[in-house]
């Protein structure tokens, strides 16, 4: 026999690019994302939605903590601005009438939670059927958006993932 045989290269040899965390949102009002987004909010079995609508009065966000000391303001937290305790701001959206959603981490304070469940191939990625939060905050969008490394903020001491309405990419 011969003893120069070629060796065939297979795809799985090449490098695969790094992937940062990456959420979206459809139509269909289904939140999916991938594993490094789910990690970053401690791989919860279900998750609390929150909604701050922007407005030119309520912008930008600072860390507040009202004078009870919780960082509610007695409304369940649904609609009040979370807190940045890693710093920065939420810029207005352009258009006015969106805001920022939040998926986070729940804590019993939240009473109302969504479950997450496995998708896509190999079920690497995470999906949450939040149809019905999405029409009580009035959001709707025709066709999916995509946020590509959303910022992660803390609010009731639980990890949050901050999804800004108004980047459409």
């Amino acid at each position: 026999m011969r003893d120069n045989w070629d060796i065939a290269i297979s795809r799985q040899t090449k490098r695969q690019r790094a992937r940062g965390p990456y959420v979206s949102l459809n139509k269909r009002g289904e939140i999916a994302m991938n594993d490094q987004a789910f990690k970053l909010i401690r791989c919860p079995y279900n998750v609390a939605l929150v909604y701050l609508p922007l407005s030119e009065e309520n912008h930008p966000v600072a860390p507040t903590t009202p004078a009870s000391g919780h960082p509610s303001s007695g409304r369940r937290g649904a609609t009040s601005p979370p807190l940045l305790e890693t710093g920065g701001e939420l810029n207005p959206p352009a258009s006015g009438r969106r805001g920022v959603l939040g998926v986070k981490f729940p804590v019993a304070q939240d009473l109302y939670f969504y479950p997450v469940r496995r998708y896509g191939r190999g079920g690497r990625m995470r999906i949450i059927r939040a149809a019905h939060a999405l029409n009580q905050f009035g959001i709707s969008t025709d066709h999916t958006l995509k946020f590509y490394n959303p910022p992660i903020l803390y609010y009731r001491n639980e990890p949050m993932l901050v999804l800004n309405l108004s980047s459409l990419k």
